[in-house]
C-alpha cells in the first residue's frame, strides 16, 4: 500500500482500517513505497488518536518533516540560488515575453519539487499562455505514457482555453465537456486526448465520473473559486486524481488568509497542517 496520512479525516471517521486504502493518494507522488504512512503536522487531539491506531495496527508512521522527500526538498531550498531556465516545448507556437518565460521556468521547477503552485500574475498578462507552454512541456518530457490534463475553469473561459490552445499548441488534443447530455459520450474520449476543460458547475456533476480517470495535470483556472474550504465545489476538487496541480488566479487573497490557504492546501495538501 503506497499512503499518504494528513487531517483530513474528520472525526467520523474512527474506523482507520476501514480508511486506510482510501488516504489521500499523492502519497504516490513522493515515492512512499511498502505499507508505510507520511504524516503531515497535526497537533489536534484526533490526529493524535489516528496516530495511535495507526501505530496498533502496525502501520510505520513517519512525519513529513523527518521523511527523506522532506530532507531532499530541504536540501534544495537551502542551496538555491534562482530558477533554472528550461528549454520551451517545440510544439509551442508562440513567443513568450520575458516575464511570461520567467513563469513557465518557474512551473518547471515546481514539477521538479513535485510541488504544486499558483500562478498569479494579474488579468490579460498571458496564464493561459503560459500554463499551456507548461502542459505541451510536460508532454514532452514523457510522450510514451503522458496522460492527459484536466482544466477546472469558469463556463464564460471554457472555449477561450481551447481557442488557445489551438493557436499555441494545436499538436495537443483539446475536449471541451459542456453543459449537455452530449458530454456524457464525450467523456468516453478522455484517454485519447491531451487536455481536458470543464467548468465549476458541471464538475459537482460529473465528479463521480471524471474520478474514474488519472489525469497528468489538475489545473483551476480563476482558482478563487475554492477560497472556502468548506464549499462544495472546494470538496470536490480535492478529490480528483493529479499528479501535478497548477492553481490560476490574479486574486489568490480576496478577503482572509483562509482564502490562500484553502488553494494552497488544494495545491500541496497540509503542507501548511490543518486551518486551525
Amino acid at each position: 500500500t503506497m499512503l499518504l496520512y494528513g487531517s483530513g479525516m474528520s472525526d467520523s471517521n474512527m474506523h482507520l482500517p476501514r480508511n486506510l486504502p482510501t488516504v489521500v493518494a499523492a502519497g504516490k507522488a513522493f515515492g512512499i513505497k511498502g505499507n508505510r504512512v507520511l504524516v503531515f503536522p497535526d497537533r489536534t487531539p484526533m490526529a493524535n488518536l489516528q496516530l495511535t491506531l495507526l501505530d496498533k495496527f502496525g502501520v510505520d508512521v513517519e512525519k513529513f518533516g523527518d521523511s527523506e522527500q522532506a530532507k531532499v526538498l530541504r536540501k534544495r531550498l537551502t542551496n538555491f540560488e534562482g530558477i533554472t531556465p528550461t528549454e520551451l516545448p517545440k510544439g509551442l507556437i508562440a513567443d513568450l515575453r520575458p516575464y511570461q518565460k520567467e513563469g513557465f521556468d518557474f512551473l518547471c521547477h515546481l514539477t521538479e519539487l513535485r510541488l504544486g503552485g499558483i500562478l498569479a500574475d494579474d488579468m490579460g498578462l498571458g496564464k493561459t499562455l503560459q500554463t499551456l507552454a507548461w502542459l505541451s512541456w510536460q508532454r514532452e518530457q514523457n510522450p510514451k505514457n503522458a496522460r492527459p490534463a484536466l482544466v477546472i475553469c469558469p463556463a464564460s473561459v471554457l472555449h477561450n482555453w481551447r481557442r488557445e490552445a489551438e493557436k499555441f499548441v494545436p499538436h495537443m488534443k483539446v475536449l471541451v465537456l459542456q453543459s449537455g447530455a452530449g458530454r456524457h459520450g464525450l467523456r468516453k474520449q478522455i484517454p485519447e486526448h491531451d487536455i481536458i476543460v470543464t467548468n465549476y458547475a458541471l464538475l459537482r456533476r460529473d465528479l463521480e465520473e471524471l474520478n474514474k480517470f488519472d489525469f497528468g495535470a489538475l489545473v483551476l483556472d480563476e482558482a478563487q473559486f475554492i477560497k472556502n474550504p468548506a464549499a462544495q465545489v472546494t470538496q470536490s476538487v480535492k478529490q480528483l486524481k493529479a499528479v501535478r496541480r497548477l492553481a490560476l488566479t490574479g486574486t489568490p487573497l480576496e478577503n482572509r488568509p483562509l482564502d490562500l490557504w484553502s488553494i494552497m492546501d488544494f495545491l500541496n495538501e497540509c503542507l501548511l497542517g490543518s486551518r486551525t
